[in-house]
């Protein structure tokens, strides 16, 4: 009874075994040797029965907990995450539970234009492709995946159990897609050609936000609602206009200081009032430590200042930022060529939106 409570019933059986061969034995010796007559079949009998009976109850009952959440999550949690689950009391609250999250969204850069040149079976064949390549990376880096909306991934951190560094741990998994994107277009493996290539754009905020069972009462989903799922998905909706394919929030930047980092400036989000600052992903910590990404650092901070108090030197200092990129693992060409255009975004205090006057016209 105690082995079949505290081990799995293969263990537990084995051992049951292993006691009734000694029993056996010991019986055949004490009549054969000392002429006492033992009789072991009724404790055999009722330690096999009470065996059977606890193993029963114990699948039944006691272990349909964990069958029930490795058959709910063991497809968006990774080994580790499940196990920890399985055997935490109470690590998994359904229903709703505010945590601090670090949510990730992930989209195709040109998706309509890609599908319109393909039939309906080859754009399957292709989101299969691309977003079982891709969601490995939030598995392996202790993610839960949230679903899939089209083209997108929807991802977050630290929920349903705590992981340690979830900031980090999301920002190390968006740069593993982009190496296995690279790869990906490298191979030809979604059947473009060499001319064709596909893009993404990666999202990240850290932030507050309700995660829990959501839905109908006879179908629902475990996934998270808030202000910080509506911000990094506006932020991978900003990557078209920084014209970069990572950005992470203010909040997850100040989490993940060792990783390479360029401002990128204060974005307005469509549907915020106020403009979230956001941060350009370059490399992992050792790109951060290079003399190249250090130098180019340092040219940057010179334009952030430069765009900032609107000096005349500001195009001098872009045209030198624009040859520090080189060796990185992504380019920034077209980062500083469109960061020309975006000098409202690094004020740091934006000119106020003047109210016209009844009959009063722009300029």
């Amino acid at each position: 009874m105690i082995l079949t409570t505290f081990v799995s019933p293969a263990v537990a059986l084995a051992c049951g075994l292993l006691i009734t061969a000694l029993a056996l034995a010991a019986s055949w010796l004490a009549f054969i040797y000392g002429g006492f007559l033992f009789d072991p079949l009724a404790p055999i009998v009722s330690g096999s029965i009470t065996h059977f009976a606890a193993t029963a109850f114990r699948f039944l009952v006691i272990d349909r907990e964990r069958r029930e959440v490795r058959l709910a999550f063991g497809h968006y949690l990774s080994p580790s995450l499940l196990y920890r689950i399985e055997h935490t009391q109470g690590a998994l609250r359904l229903g709703g539970d505010d945590r601090e999250l670090t949510v990730m969204f992930v989209d195709v850069r040109n998706f309509t234009e890609i599908s319109e040149r393909l039939t309906p079976a080859a754009v399957v064949g292709f989101l299969n492709t691309f977003l079982d390549a891709l969601s490995r990376h939030v598995i392996t880096n202790e993610g839960t995946l949230d679903k899939f909306i089209g083209d997108s991934i929807m991802a977050f951190w630290n929920a349903p159990v705590d992981v340690s560094d979830h900031p980090g741990k999301a920002i190390h998994a968006a740069l593993a897609m982009r190496e296995t994107l690279a790869r990906l277009n490298a191979e030809d493996a979604f059947g473009f050609g060499p001319t064709q290539t596909v893009g993404i754009g990666i999202g990240i905020h850290t932030g507050l936000a309700c995660v829990g069972n959501m839905g109908a009462e006879t179908h629902f989903n475990y996934s998270a609602v808030g202000d910080t799922v509506n911000v990094a998905a506006r932020i991978e909706s900003a990557c078209k206009e920084v014209c970069f394919d990572i950005l992470v929030s203010a909040s997850t930047a100040d989490l993940a200081p060792q990783y390479a980092l360029l401002e990128a400036g204060a974005l307005a989000l469509k549907g915020k009032s106020t403009r979230t600052r956001t941060f350009a992903v370059v490399g992992d910590e050792n790109v951060a430590k290079s003399a190249e990404f250090v130098d180019l650092k340092h040219e940057h901070g010179q334009l952030i200042e430069a765009l900032s108090s609107r000096s005349p030197a500001t195009r001098e200092i872009l045209r030198a930022a624009k040859t520090k990129g080189v060796g990185l693992p992504v380019d920034p060409a077209e980062f500083y060529r469109r960061i020309s255009r975006r000098g409202d975004h690094f004020l740091k205090q934006p000119t106020p939106r003047r109210v016209l006057t009844d009959g009063e016209r722009l300029p």
